[in-house]
Protein backbone atom coordinates (compact mmCIF):
# COMPACT_ATOMS: atom_id res chain seq x y z
CA UNK A 1 0.00 0.00 0.00
CA UNK A 2 3.15 2.42 0.84
CA UNK A 3 4.42 1.84 -2.45
CA UNK A 4 0.69 2.36 -3.99
CA UNK A 5 0.77 5.66 -2.26
CA UNK A 6 4.44 6.78 -2.92
CA UNK A 7 3.86 6.35 -6.55
CA UNK A 8 0.23 7.96 -6.82
CA UNK A 9 1.97 10.77 -4.95
CA UNK A 10 5.28 11.33 -7.53
CA UNK A 11 2.57 11.24 -10.19
CA UNK A 12 0.15 13.80 -8.60
CA UNK A 13 3.52 15.98 -7.97
CA UNK A 14 4.74 15.56 -12.02
CA UNK A 15 1.11 16.65 -12.43
CA UNK A 16 1.05 20.00 -10.23
CA UNK A 17 4.30 20.90 -11.73
CA UNK A 18 3.50 20.89 -15.24
CA UNK A 19 0.14 23.14 -14.35
CA UNK A 20 2.14 25.44 -11.98
CA UNK A 21 4.97 25.88 -13.83
CA UNK A 22 2.20 27.21 -16.60
CA UNK A 23 0.13 29.31 -14.02
CA UNK A 24 2.88 31.27 -13.08
CA UNK A 25 3.88 32.05 -16.54
CA UNK A 26 0.41 33.10 -17.34
CA UNK A 27 0.67 35.43 -14.30
CA UNK A 28 3.65 36.59 -15.13
CA UNK A 29 1.81 37.15 -18.44
CA UNK A 30 -0.50 38.80 -16.27
CA UNK A 31 1.82 40.96 -14.91
CA UNK A 32 3.55 42.18 -18.13
CA UNK A 33 -0.08 43.58 -19.82
CA UNK A 34 -0.41 45.28 -15.67
CA UNK A 35 2.84 47.32 -16.66
CA UNK A 36 1.72 48.59 -20.57
CA UNK A 37 -1.97 49.82 -18.84
CA UNK A 38 0.22 51.59 -16.35
CA UNK A 39 2.33 53.21 -18.93
CA UNK A 40 -0.65 53.86 -20.93
CA UNK A 41 -2.25 55.27 -18.46
CA UNK A 42 0.41 57.38 -17.28
CA UNK A 43 0.73 59.01 -20.86
CA UNK A 44 -3.08 59.73 -21.57
CA UNK A 45 -3.93 59.70 -17.86
CA UNK A 46 -6.93 57.96 -18.90
CA UNK A 47 -7.69 54.74 -16.97
CA UNK A 48 -9.58 52.16 -18.18
CA UNK A 49 -12.54 50.24 -16.01
CA UNK A 50 -12.57 47.29 -14.18
CA UNK A 51 -14.60 45.38 -17.08
CA UNK A 52 -12.36 47.09 -19.84
CA UNK A 53 -9.18 45.53 -18.21
CA UNK A 54 -10.64 42.22 -17.61
CA UNK A 55 -11.42 42.31 -21.63
CA UNK A 56 -8.09 43.37 -22.10
CA UNK A 57 -6.58 40.83 -20.36
CA UNK A 58 -8.44 37.75 -21.38
CA UNK A 59 -7.83 39.51 -25.87
CA UNK A 60 -3.80 39.94 -24.57
CA UNK A 61 -3.69 36.24 -23.09
CA UNK A 62 -5.64 34.89 -25.94
CA UNK A 63 -3.60 36.48 -28.50
CA UNK A 64 -0.31 35.56 -27.29
CA UNK A 65 -1.23 32.23 -25.65
CA UNK A 66 1.39 30.94 -27.48
CA UNK A 67 4.26 32.29 -25.83
CA UNK A 68 3.54 30.85 -22.35
CA UNK A 69 2.93 27.79 -23.36
CA UNK A 70 6.56 27.46 -25.05
CA UNK A 71 8.47 29.21 -22.18
CA UNK A 72 6.75 27.12 -19.62
CA UNK A 73 7.58 23.91 -21.35
CA UNK A 74 11.36 24.88 -22.04
CA UNK A 75 11.58 25.65 -17.73
CA UNK A 76 9.51 22.36 -17.22
CA UNK A 77 12.04 20.54 -19.04
CA UNK A 78 14.87 22.49 -17.71
CA UNK A 79 12.91 21.82 -13.82
CA UNK A 80 12.64 17.92 -14.33
CA UNK A 81 16.39 17.62 -16.22
CA UNK A 82 17.97 19.93 -13.09
CA UNK A 83 15.72 17.49 -10.37
CA UNK A 84 16.95 14.04 -11.90
CA UNK A 85 20.37 15.58 -12.25
CA UNK A 86 20.93 16.52 -8.87
CA UNK A 87 19.32 13.10 -7.99
CA UNK A 88 21.91 11.20 -10.34
CA UNK A 89 19.07 9.67 -11.82
CA UNK A 90 19.48 8.79 -15.80
CA UNK A 91 16.99 11.29 -17.16
CA UNK A 92 16.09 9.13 -20.42
CA UNK A 93 15.31 5.97 -18.24
CA UNK A 94 13.20 8.32 -15.90
CA UNK A 95 10.66 9.63 -18.79
CA UNK A 96 10.92 6.03 -20.96
CA UNK A 97 12.45 7.98 -23.89
CA UNK A 98 14.25 4.91 -25.28
CA UNK A 99 14.91 3.83 -28.76
CA UNK A 100 12.85 1.84 -30.51
CA UNK A 101 12.19 -0.12 -33.94
CA UNK A 102 13.24 2.77 -36.52
CA UNK A 103 10.80 0.81 -38.92
CA UNK A 104 8.14 2.26 -37.43
CA UNK A 105 8.84 6.12 -37.36
CA UNK A 106 7.16 6.65 -41.03
CA UNK A 107 3.87 4.72 -39.96
CA UNK A 108 3.71 6.98 -36.60
CA UNK A 109 4.11 10.02 -38.72
CA UNK A 110 1.35 8.42 -40.77
CA UNK A 111 -0.86 8.04 -37.74
CA UNK A 112 -0.51 11.15 -36.64
CA UNK A 113 -1.36 12.93 -39.52
CA UNK A 114 -4.36 11.06 -40.33
CA UNK A 115 -5.98 10.89 -36.23
CA UNK A 116 -5.73 14.71 -36.65
CA UNK A 117 -7.21 15.02 -40.35
CA UNK A 118 -10.28 12.67 -38.89
CA UNK A 119 -10.43 14.50 -35.67
CA UNK A 120 -11.11 17.66 -37.74
CA UNK A 121 -13.30 16.34 -40.71
CA UNK A 122 -15.30 14.81 -37.64
CA UNK A 123 -15.94 17.71 -35.68
CA UNK A 124 -16.90 19.65 -39.16
CA UNK A 125 -19.51 16.63 -39.82
CA UNK A 126 -20.96 16.03 -36.13
CA UNK A 127 -24.07 18.52 -35.28
CA UNK A 128 -22.31 20.05 -32.48
CA UNK A 129 -23.99 23.14 -30.86
CA UNK A 130 -23.22 26.51 -32.13
CA UNK A 131 -22.06 27.76 -28.64
CA UNK A 132 -19.86 24.71 -28.30
CA UNK A 133 -18.20 25.61 -31.68
CA UNK A 134 -17.80 29.04 -31.38
CA UNK A 135 -15.54 28.82 -28.03
CA UNK A 136 -13.97 26.37 -29.78
CA UNK A 137 -12.81 28.69 -32.95
CA UNK A 138 -12.34 31.23 -30.51
CA UNK A 139 -9.42 29.70 -28.51
CA UNK A 140 -8.03 28.11 -31.57
CA UNK A 141 -7.23 31.28 -32.52
CA UNK A 142 -5.02 32.04 -30.57
CA UNK A 143 -2.88 29.06 -31.59
CA UNK A 144 -2.97 30.83 -35.43
CA UNK A 145 -1.78 33.78 -34.27
CA UNK A 146 1.83 35.24 -33.46
CA UNK A 147 4.69 33.91 -36.32
CA UNK A 148 5.44 31.09 -38.25
CA UNK A 149 8.54 30.51 -35.85
CA UNK A 150 6.50 31.13 -32.39
CA UNK A 151 3.92 28.47 -33.38
CA UNK A 152 6.32 26.08 -34.93
CA UNK A 153 8.30 26.30 -31.63
CA UNK A 154 5.71 25.98 -29.57
CA UNK A 155 3.10 23.99 -31.06
CA UNK A 156 5.41 21.63 -32.82
CA UNK A 157 8.21 21.31 -31.09
CA UNK A 158 7.92 22.15 -27.29
CA UNK A 159 4.43 21.41 -26.35
CA UNK A 160 4.48 17.26 -27.95
CA UNK A 161 8.24 17.08 -26.23
CA UNK A 162 7.36 18.28 -22.58
CA UNK A 163 3.24 16.90 -22.57
CA UNK A 164 4.52 13.51 -23.93
CA UNK A 165 7.52 13.69 -20.99
CA UNK A 166 5.00 14.87 -18.12
CA UNK A 167 2.30 12.66 -19.35
CA UNK A 168 3.26 9.60 -20.65
CA UNK A 169 6.70 9.04 -19.58
CA UNK A 170 6.52 10.74 -15.86
CA UNK A 171 2.53 9.87 -14.71
CA UNK A 172 1.76 6.96 -16.58
CA UNK A 173 4.93 5.22 -15.89
CA UNK A 174 4.42 6.22 -12.13
CA UNK A 175 0.43 5.37 -12.33
CA UNK A 176 0.76 1.66 -13.85
CA UNK A 177 3.07 1.11 -10.34
CA UNK A 178 -0.18 1.48 -8.36
CA UNK A 179 -2.81 0.12 -10.43
CA UNK A 180 -3.62 -2.09 -13.76
CA UNK A 181 -2.07 -0.48 -16.95
CA UNK A 182 -4.97 0.25 -18.67
CA UNK A 183 -6.83 2.26 -15.81
CA UNK A 184 -3.73 3.90 -15.44
CA UNK A 185 -3.64 4.88 -19.48
CA UNK A 186 -7.37 6.14 -18.87
CA UNK A 187 -6.32 8.52 -15.58
CA UNK A 188 -3.28 9.95 -17.50
CA UNK A 189 -5.17 10.81 -20.51
CA UNK A 190 -7.57 12.32 -18.63
CA UNK A 191 -5.44 14.95 -16.81
CA UNK A 192 -4.00 15.30 -20.48
CA UNK A 193 -7.07 15.91 -21.49
CA UNK A 194 -8.24 18.58 -18.67
CA UNK A 195 -5.04 20.18 -19.11
CA UNK A 196 -6.70 21.64 -22.36
CA UNK A 197 -8.99 23.95 -20.73
CA UNK A 198 -11.78 23.86 -23.83
CA UNK A 199 -14.37 21.48 -23.76
CA UNK A 200 -13.52 20.03 -27.62
CA UNK A 201 -10.04 20.02 -26.88
CA UNK A 202 -10.53 18.12 -23.62
CA UNK A 203 -12.76 15.33 -25.62
CA UNK A 204 -10.35 14.70 -28.14
CA UNK A 205 -7.34 15.21 -26.16
CA UNK A 206 -8.42 12.44 -23.97
CA UNK A 207 -8.68 10.32 -27.25
CA UNK A 208 -5.51 11.07 -28.59
CA UNK A 209 -3.66 10.79 -25.07
CA UNK A 210 -4.89 7.30 -25.21
CA UNK A 211 -3.80 6.79 -28.62
CA UNK A 212 -0.44 8.09 -27.22
CA UNK A 213 -0.09 6.16 -24.12
CA UNK A 214 -1.05 2.68 -26.16
CA UNK A 215 2.07 3.63 -28.69
CA UNK A 216 3.97 4.71 -26.14
CA UNK A 217 3.41 1.57 -23.86
CA UNK A 218 3.73 -1.24 -27.16
CA UNK A 219 6.89 0.64 -28.14
CA UNK A 220 8.37 0.62 -24.58
CA UNK A 221 9.30 4.46 -25.72
CA UNK A 222 7.73 8.25 -25.49
CA UNK A 223 9.66 8.58 -29.02
CA UNK A 224 6.92 7.27 -30.50
CA UNK A 225 4.43 9.12 -28.79
CA UNK A 226 6.40 12.44 -29.81
CA UNK A 227 6.96 11.70 -33.42
CA UNK A 228 2.86 10.92 -33.24
CA UNK A 229 2.05 14.40 -31.38
CA UNK A 230 4.56 16.38 -33.26
CA UNK A 231 2.94 15.25 -36.52
CA UNK A 232 -0.74 15.49 -35.24
CA UNK A 233 -0.08 19.01 -34.30
CA UNK A 234 1.80 19.97 -37.41
CA UNK A 235 -1.22 19.12 -39.70
CA UNK A 236 -3.50 21.76 -36.76
CA UNK A 237 -0.45 24.32 -37.68
CA UNK A 238 -0.80 24.16 -41.25
CA UNK A 239 -4.04 22.15 -42.03
CA UNK A 240 -6.40 24.81 -41.50
CA UNK A 241 -5.77 26.94 -44.88
CA UNK A 242 -7.30 23.78 -46.40
CA UNK A 243 -11.20 24.57 -47.35
CA UNK A 244 -13.22 21.40 -47.71
CA UNK A 245 -17.04 20.86 -48.20
CA UNK A 246 -19.72 18.34 -46.57
CA UNK A 247 -18.67 15.83 -49.30
CA UNK A 248 -14.94 16.22 -49.12
CA UNK A 249 -15.11 16.41 -45.25
CA UNK A 250 -16.40 12.77 -45.28
CA UNK A 251 -13.96 11.63 -48.16
CA UNK A 252 -11.15 12.56 -46.37
CA UNK A 253 -12.42 11.16 -42.58
CA UNK A 254 -12.76 7.86 -44.25
CA UNK A 255 -9.55 8.04 -45.88
CA UNK A 256 -7.50 9.03 -42.62
CA UNK A 257 -9.90 6.33 -40.27
CA UNK A 258 -8.21 3.74 -43.31
CA UNK A 259 -4.61 5.18 -42.99
CA UNK A 260 -4.78 5.17 -39.12
CA UNK A 261 -6.03 1.62 -38.97
CA UNK A 262 -3.70 0.65 -41.38
CA UNK A 263 -0.35 2.51 -39.46
CA UNK A 264 -1.65 1.16 -36.34
CA UNK A 265 -1.67 -2.64 -37.14
CA UNK A 266 1.87 -1.68 -37.96
CA UNK A 267 2.49 -0.37 -35.40
CA UNK A 268 1.21 -2.81 -33.16
CA UNK A 269 2.20 -5.61 -35.19
CA UNK A 270 5.86 -7.28 -34.22
CA UNK A 271 7.49 -4.30 -32.30
CA UNK A 272 10.96 -4.55 -31.26
CA UNK A 273 11.58 -2.02 -28.30
CA UNK A 274 15.36 -1.88 -27.77
CA UNK A 275 17.51 -0.82 -24.45
CA UNK A 276 19.05 2.87 -24.43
Amino acid sequence: MKKVLIQLGKAICYFMLFFGVQLLVCIAMMFVYGMKIGMETAITGTMPSTVEMVEGMTDFLMNNMLWPAWISGVLTLFALWLFFIIRKKNVFQEVSLCKFDKNKVIPLIFLGVATSFFISCALSLLPLPESMLGSYVESSQGLTSGSLFIRVLATIIVAPVVEEVVFRGLILSRLKKAMNIWVAIVISSLAFGLMHGQLLWIAYAFVTGMLFAVVAERLKSIGASIIIHMSFNLVGIFGDNIDLVSWQHIVVAIVSLGVMVGSMYYIMKKARPTAV
